[in-house]
């Protein structure tokens, strides 16, 4: 969260954030994994301090209401992209270190 491309760097440099639930992952323990309670936390803690959060069945909805023709794997590909830009930070992050 507290790397630049996460949602307090994203939210200093002006971009409207909202996060999507069902495509967001936190570091679980074994104790944790079961009920995905540290990722709850994190969902609590970013919708108290930066904004909402939604799911990928809400827009989903909002864009099939639109009018637009919408498939699950266009969210998938959001998702996948954030994976990408996390390995990637992570892979700067190592090369700055």
């Amino acid at each position: 969260m507290d790397r630049y491309t996460g949602i307090p760097g994203m939210k200093g440099l002006g971009y409207n954030t909202i996060l999507i639930r069902d495509c967001t992952l936190a570091l679980e323990t074994s104790e944790t994994i079961g009920d995905e309670s540290m990722k709850k936390r994190a969902v609590n803690i970013i919708e108290i301090l930066y904004g909402p959060s939604t799911t990928s069945e809400d827009i989903r909805g909002v864009l099939e209401g639109s009018g637009a023709t919408v498939q699950m794997s266009y969210v998938v590909l959001m998702f996948v992209g954030a994976t990408i830009i996390i390995f990637l930070t992570r892979k700067l992050d190592g090369i700055r270190n």
